[in-house]
């Protein structure tokens, strides 16, 4: 429930957006804003490895283990953010916001917002850490509930920036702002009540296990960072061919399709430790069970929601963008395929996550990055907006599915990847 409450403060803020901006601007917040929900993959995967050897060392009893990966985490991921604001505040005077989002007015409230989304992102690194320890021990509905709440209170905020007239950046501000407040409020209820013993401690910290998170976590961070490569591209080659009021509608179509995922993750996220901890047990049985309904209850739930996302995107996108607006059926039919596969590839992830099997991502995300741009760009121009996401579907069936999870299930099955390596 706390999940479907972010989602509809996801979507509600869609047409209080479009509205207030208009149809470009709408664009460049839609294209901003996606990056920033995956600011917390930055962290070179520091904090989701951090998650996996929370696992092993719950299911095994280890606290001081725990303490030590979580304090060498904290340092490693905070260190990792200094260098990252330096240099970004040392690169930002040169960056060109305004190609970046391929609009021509407006410079002064264009460079701002980048900056502003820019120091956002780099600030979301760390504070990314709590989530990833309350999913270690399974215990994510703490965060959930405090993001549930959050995300009500970002609509809120976003409402009053819009009545006070505010530009792009007191937006972004406010809406992604708040937002983060649900990690702050996390760390606070997990080091200070919750876990009090898991408080990072200079004495704690331990080179070897820095290293050795830093080591995994780089795997997991090639095929996030590939990931980000595939998805956000779409949004930055749709402005590059067609302009970022394209953009708004594609963005839009794109977003309300995106809560699939979103809902999807509600079940799934949680199934991430629950992996690692079987695999440490040695129990295959119940990883191909649970992976078993994990996809069938994903393609079931994607099929029915997206084929109403279908059939009420038209009548949105008049409503919020524009009453001449439209979306292509073409479009919208794409949307609808991906959405379908992704959650079949997502399922797979997390499997391969939960059981330490990431270097076959590793290895094909970067094709998967390379073959998207390239196959994006040649649909687009064939098939207009909607060869964008067709080239997305057909990379996500074969590298995803087909060859990641043909090969993982292979593994499992034949129990070749269990017990855990490490």
């Amino acid at each position: 429930m706390v999940k479907c409450g972010a989602a509809i403060a996801n979507i509600v803020s869609l047409p209080l957006l479009a509205q207030y901006l208009g149809q470009e601007r709408f664009g460049v917040w839609l294209v901003a804003s996606s990056f920033l929900t995956w600011s917390s993959i930055a962290d070179l995967g520091l904090a989701n490895t951090l998650k996996n050897n929370l696992a092993e060392a719950d299911g095994q009893g280890d606290v001081q283990r725990a303490i030590q990966a979580i304090t060498s985490t904290i340092f490693a991921v905070c260190g990792l953010t200094v260098i990252l604001l330096a240099a970004l505040l040392v690169a930002n005077p040169f960056i060109p916001w305004m190609r970046i989002f391929n609009v021509r007015q407006g410079w002064a409230e264009i460079s701002a917002f980048g900056l502003v989304c820019s120091l956002l992102f780099v600030a979301r690194i760390p504070l990314a850490i709590p989530n990833q320890v309350y999913s270690g021990y399974q215990e994510g509905y703490y965060y959930q509930v405090i993001s549930g709440v959050t995300s009500l209170l970002a609509l809120m905020m976003l409402g009053l920036v819009t009545k006070l007239g505010g530009d792009l950046s007191a937006l972004a501000w406010a809406f992604f702002g708040t937002l983060m407040a649900a990690d702050v409020v996390a760390g606070l209820h997990l080091f200070g009540r919750h876990r009090p013993e898991l408080f990072p401690h200079w004495e704690n910290f331990d080179l070897a296990t820095a290293f050795k998170i830093i080591r995994s976590g780089l795997q997991i961070w090639v095929a996030q960072i590939s990931s980000i490569a595939v998805f956000q591209t779409d949004l930055i080659i749709v402005t590059q061919l067609f302009g970022a009021s394209e953009v708004a509608i594609y963005g839009l179509v794109l977003r309300l399709f995106t809560t699939i995922s979103f809902l999807q993750g509600a079940f799934l996220n949680p199934l991430w430790p629950a992996y690692a901890e079987a695999a440490a047990r040695g129990d295959r049985a119940w990883i191909i069970t649970t992976f078993r309904r994990s996809v069938v209850i994903g393609l079931a739930m994607s099929m029915m929601v997206g084929g109403v996302l279908v059939i009420v995107n038209p009548y949105l996108v008049k409503i919020w963008i524009h009453r001449h607006a439209q979306a292509d059926p073409l479009l919208l039919a794409g949307m609808w395929s991906t959405a379908v596969l992704i959650t079949v590839s997502s399922a797979i992830a997390i499997l391969a996550n939960g059981l330490g099997e990431i270097r076959s991502q590793a290895i094909l995300a970067p094709a998967f990055a390379l073959f998207n741009l390239a196959l994006s760009i040649l649909l687009g121009r064939w098939l207009g907006v909607a060869g964008v996401t067709i080239a997305t579907s057909i990379g996500v069936l074969i590298f995803s599915i087909l060859l990641v999870g043909g090969n993982l299930w292979a593994g499992v099955r034949s129990g070749v990847v269990l017990p855990r390596r490490f």
